[in-house]
């Protein structure tokens, strides 16, 4: 008699073990789906904060290239003629120039969500590379050959890969 309830004993807490392990595993798989939920969040979110920065001089660049109406690239005849005028206009470009890279940088190494910043400013990312290409390629030669790199990639790759989902998957239970 005393056997059998040892033995029922042990069996019961066997499967109380066996129970408490596949909870505590249940537990993790959700521990484990949620920091992935809220590691997408914060790209996502950091993406939105990224885009609304402000970029210094990007009027007085406006002003003197005419770039958000242009389709062709700004010859660097320009470019000089406009940095003797205004020696200001070339910090200004190359802060313009270094947040679309930074953007860029920021999508390539998971940092920020691609698609966001896709859906939201895809175009233009292609018309400042397009428009700022002759500065662009003779700050490589000059430079280095690296220069603006991750913008060149980020805008190639769009070019090539021209399907931009227009919604994305929600993020956790909105109920």
């Amino acid at each position: 008699m005393i056997n059998n309830i040892t033995i029922i004993t042990q069996l019961v807490s066997v499967l109380l073990l066996v129970v408490g392990l596949l909870y505590a595993g249940y537990q993790l798989s959700l521990t484990r789906k949620v920091h992935k939920e809220n590691h997408e969040w914060n790209r996502r979110f950091a993406a939105q904060q990224a885009l609304s920065r402000k970029i210094e001089g990007l009027d007085e660049l406006n002003e003197a290239f005419k770039h958000m109406n242009l389709t062709d690239s700004i010859p660097m005849k320009e470019y000089r003629e406009a940095f003797e005028k205004s020696p200001q206009l070339q910090p200004s470009l190359h802060r313009y120039l270094n947040y679309f890279e930074d953007l860029c940088r920021g999508m390539l190494y998971g940092v920020y969500d691609e698609d966001i910043i896709r859906n939201a400013r895809g175009g233009t990312f292609d018309k400042v590379y397009n428009n700022h290409r002759n500065f662009i390629e003779n700050r490589r030669k000059e430079v280095h050959p690296l220069v603006y790199r991750h913008l060149r990639e980020v805008v190639e790759n769009w070019r090539i890969n021209n399907d931009v989902p227009l919604k994305k998957e929600k993020i956790g239970k909105t109920e």
